[in-house]
């Protein structure tokens, strides 16, 4: 905490140095000058020094090398720092989230998952099918494909499964974290 405040003070401190002799170069401008061309270099580089010095005490760390000039600013190293946390604390509550489920699912839901992630198989239509069907729909795991509706998978008809449901983007994570929640 010490180090903020002396990096404050000394940016300040810089600021101000800044300041006075570009003040001082636009004076000696306003007065003449013999050499007015070097004059208006001079107070242009004290003037971008006056930008620049605001933001160099943001840097974390400042390296060249082989492949160029690499700079860390502080605050977006913070910001990253704490995206980095949220993701890893909501990729804790996803798979909290997918244990749950993966218990709530049955054998049969689980194989058709795994059978639309391989591209479907020929189903045979009945009530059981349906309602699996029905059930990972609900849990966001797979959506119909239009035009077609797991209502219309009659009894005994038989159909690639993947005609009438594929997998949500949540399915399509889903099954990894299966197959590594049931190795466990």
């Amino acid at each position: 905490m010490e180090n903020v405040g002396h990096n404050t003070r000394l940016q300040w401190a810089v600021f101000g140095v800044l300041t006075v002799v570009d003040g001082g170069l636009v004076v000696k401008l306003l007065l003449g000058s013999s050499d007015i061309g070097l004059l208006l270099v001079c107070v242009a580089t004290v003037t971008a020094l006056l930008v620049v010095s605001v933001r160099i005490f943001d840097l974390g760390s400042l390296t060249v090398g082989k492949d160029g000039i690499k700079a860390d600013l502080l605050a977006v190293k913070d910001k990253v720092s704490d995206i980095q946390s949220r993701q890893d604390e909501q990729q804790q509550y996803l798979d909290a989230f997918f244990r749950i489920l993966s218990e709530r699912l049955t054998p049969p839901m689980k194989y058709h998952l795994r059978v639309l992630a391989r591209g479907g198989e020929l189903y045979t239509g009945q009530d059981s099918l349906r309602q699996d069907l029905l059930q990972l729909k609900r849990f966001g795991l797979i959506e119909e494909v239009p035009p077609q509706k797991i209502g219309d998978f009659l009894d005994g008809k038989q159909a690639n499964v993947a005609l009438f449901v594929r997998l949500t983007p949540t399915g399509e994570k889903f099954l990894p974290a299966l197959d590594k929640i049931e190795s466990q």
